[in-house]
């Protein structure tokens, strides 16, 4: 079932890619007297989103690094614009010219095919601490976990395209405890896809989750996977070189797992609520790549009710879970 699981993610993920496979030129537009930067992307790409992160504007300052405010571009200075490939060949037209005429210049316009069309990928990494608050009650005895470990991890990659978004993101930390014999140590891992249109979010996840036992025969402590369906909104506010991006998901509990065997759970119930905050500032510009410094917090609550079944122990178990999250990282955007 988990292998199932994960073979969904890989089909699901790689759909998304291949819908974003598409040509397109990298044209030279010589900038004529009282011409704006605006009016150049409005007249260039009708219909399409002109300001914000992944707006036009945006991408084209960041295709010309000469370019270091839209307001100010001169007559005769040559914008280079990504626009689509035409596919469509025409037929050759035969040209005369009078041998007493002399031909104008005619500015060459330089053809690039590239994979994405007008999609910025990006890359980032965030190190930093977690917060858990978990407190559990039912078969398995009352535990809690109350805990800040300073070991968090996060990877991700992004695909952004004016009101389009996907993330795959990577995530996890280490717990280190004590049972009956020894030290033990436990790594959790999360993996995430999220899929956003303008302000909506829709989100499919994987989810590693502490599962206590405080009875004589199961005491210690498991990790328990939990798959989930998360729906949500965001918002991106710009200024200069900040970008501040605001996220609230509800995320719903579609199916668990458990790391062995012995252990059975049924009845699942259960959501998760999360709040994020994005901080993103330009440290460093080069041609049309960038890099950020970066800064995430998130805090999260999750209740979740089950049925279970681990050694002699089985019953309705009740668990509640309050998380917090601050990293720091960089990010490179292509």
């Amino acid at each position: 079932m988990k292998n199932v699981s994960l073979k969904r993610f890989v089909i699901f993920f790689g759909f998304v890619l291949s819908s974003m496979v598409i040509g397109e030129e990298l044209i030279d537009h010589r900038v004529a007297p009282g011409e704006t930067l605006s009016e150049i992307v409005k007249r260039n790409f009708p219909g399409r989103r002109i300001y914000g992160n992944t707006g036009k504007v945006k991408q084209v300052i960041n295709l010309n690094p000469e370019v270091r405010d839209e307001n100010l571009i001169f007559p005769n200075q040559i914008i280079k614009l990504k626009v689509e490939a035409d596919t469509n060949t025409p037929e050759p037209l035969e040209t005369i010219v009078p041998s007493d005429h002399v031909a104008s210049k005619v500015t060459d316009i330089e053809v690039v095919q590239r994979p994405l069309k007008n999609w910025s990928p990006s890359v980032s990494a965030f190190y930093g601490l977690k917060y858990i608050s978990l407190s559990q009650k039912g078969a398995l005895g009352d535990a809690s976990i109350n805990a800040v470990f300073y070991n968090y991890l996060k990877l991700e990659t992004t695909l952004a395209r004016e009101d389009w978004l996907a993330r795959i993101s990577f995530d996890t930390f280490r717990i280190n405890y004590q049972d009956d014999t020894s030290t033990r140590r436990e790594s959790f891992y999360n993996l995430d896809l999220t899929l956003a249109r303008k302000h909506l979010v829709a989100s499919l996840g994987m989810q590693q989750s502490p599962l206590l036992s405080s009875q004589t025969d199961t005491s210690g402590l498991s990790k328990q996977e939990l798959m989930y369906l998360g729906l949500g909104v965001r918002k991106e506010f710009e200024l200069r070189k900040v970008n501040l991006e605001l996220s609230s998901e509800l995320r719903y509990l579609l199916d668990s797992f458990v790391d062995n065997s012995p252990k059975k759970i049924s009845n699942l119930s259960g959501y998760r609520a999360t709040a994020q905050a994005r901080l993103k500032v330009e440290i460093l510009k080069k041609n049309d790549r960038q890099l950020f410094a970066t800064w995430l917090n998130e805090i999260g609550y999750q209740e979740i009710s089950q049925n279970i079944k681990w050694g002699d122990s089985s019953g309705k178990i009740k668990s509640k879970a309050t998380d917090a999250i601050s990293a720091i990282g960089l990010l490179v955007n292509f």
